[in-house]
């Protein structure tokens, strides 16, 4: 009769060889981060006894040919923002970085600005106009009013204009994304687009549009729906199509609707200046034809108890510029 361990000893020298597989992988890849030289982009330079120091958090970073823009909270406070937006850039692919803090911008700044705390910064280039953005939030204080701004840089990220307001309609606004429309055969070539919340209207989503770098920016336009939610990051696509995959709060005014009611709904021609909004189960409701512009998103998870669905994920938004 064969014994227990010589039914095993093939199985069991398997076994040994993918533990032995897995370990020289392991061990290979810390060797490989161990050569890895870091870099050190900034350092915390604030000393106010208000905010944690030593500390720079929530990077953003965009790149455009041989350029890399990267910009983050310095000084974060325990409650939320920081005492400035710092930058880092390089200009030759990463080899080396020229890093600084964003001027007239919080009281903390040289020259210091007005706000008490900067937030969430945002990295956008817009080709046509040849300028780099940085978008984000100063905060008057922790419970509001809280704008969104954009700094400009014409110099390729080395040096930083004063803030240019977005939207400072007195409201508590949130999680700002900027983005640019680069392609230079679409009809909205040069645009730039500014999502964010207005949590003073329970997280209401809007975006602002600009036309000239960054300098002006249109009125806050919210979805044909009046949709809620947070955290959205828009994308461009070729044709000036807008993007912008969110985290969408449906306990206010989404349901799901019938199939022919819901493709009426998503149904619009990518030209027009109109959002819609598909929800869970996108495949039962939503054209085929649409799905290329879904390819971002996470699919959705939902409980429905009768005709109402709570989103727990993702809800992508669409517009056209």
């Amino acid at each position: 009769m064969t014994s227990l361990i010589s039914r095993f000893r093939w199985p069991m020298r398997g076994l040994m060889a993918m533990t032995l597989a897995l370990v020289f992988a392991l061990s290979s890849t810390i060797s490989a981060f161990a050569s890895v030289t870091l870099l050190r982009l900034s350092t915390d330079p604030y000393t106010n006894t208000t905010s944690q120091h030593a500390t720079e958090v929530e990077p953003d970073t965009l790149s455009s040919g041989s350029t890399i823009v990267s910009a983050f909270q310095v000084g974060r406070f325990f409650d939320g923002g920081g005492s400035n937006i710092g930058f880092a850039t390089s200009t030759n692919s990463g080899s080396t970085f020229t890093s600084g803090f964003l001027p007239s911008s919080t009281v903390f700044a040289t020259p210091p600005g007005f706000y008490k705390r900067a937030s969430d910064a945002s990295v956008a280039f817009d080709a046509k106009h040849g300028v780099w953005l940085i978008s984000w939030l100063g905060i008057l204080s922790p419970s509001g009013p809280v704008d969104v701004l954009v700094s400009r840089s014409t110099d390729g990220g080395l040096n930083w204009s004063s803030p240019f307001v977005v939207n400072n309609d007195g409201h508590f606004n949130d999680k700002n994304w900027t983005v640019c429309d680069n392609t230079s055969s679409s009809p909205f070539f040069g645009n730039c687009y500014t999502e964010f919340d207005d949590n003073t209207l329970g997280d209401r989503v809007q975006m602002s549009t600009s036309s000239n770098g960054g300098v002006n920016w249109g009125p806050a336009q919210m979805t044909g729906n009046k949709a809620f939610g947070i955290g959205g990051q828009p994308l461009v696509q070729p044709d000036g199509t807008v993007i912008v995959p969110i985290n969408g709060f449906t306990r206010f005014n989404f349901s799901l609707p019938s199939s022919p009611k819901m493709e009426a709904q998503v149904g619009v021609p990518p030209i027009e200046s109109r959002w819609w909004l598909s929800v869970c189960q996108m495949e039962a409701f939503v054209p085929r034809s649409l799905f290329p512009l879904l390819k971002w998103t996470r699919r959705a998870k939902c409980m429905s108890s009768g005709r109402t669905v709570i989103l727990s994920l993702v809800v992508p938004l669409v517009i056209s510029s």
